[in-house]
């Protein structure tokens, strides 16, 4: 399925990714998380947020982490600082 989705984000230069991966860790076998920024050719078009509520029991807590490749990722940051 991500496959399938990373090929349409392929065809189309302008498209980005957000992943909100916040459940990464809560998976049931034999499923497994994967990443849509660690498909091939998706790093540099994905911005991807997770949240410290779900990832470190902390419940209630508006904490979040993200990871991109450095100018997506930077322009995003900026907004939520200023935000």
């Amino acid at each position: 399925m991500l496959e399938a989705i990373a090929k349409v984000v392929a065809a189309h230069p302008r498209l980005l990714v957000l992943s909100d991966e916040i459940y990464e860790y809560i998976t049931y076998a034999p499923a497994q998380h994967v990443s849509f920024g660690a498909l091939p050719g998706m790093w540099e078009r994905t911005l991807t947020v997770n949240g410290f509520s779900k990832v470190c029991h902390v419940q209630g807590a508006r904490l979040q982490r993200s990871a991109g490749c450095g100018q997506i990722h930077a322009c995003v940051c900026l907004d939520i600082d200023i935000v």
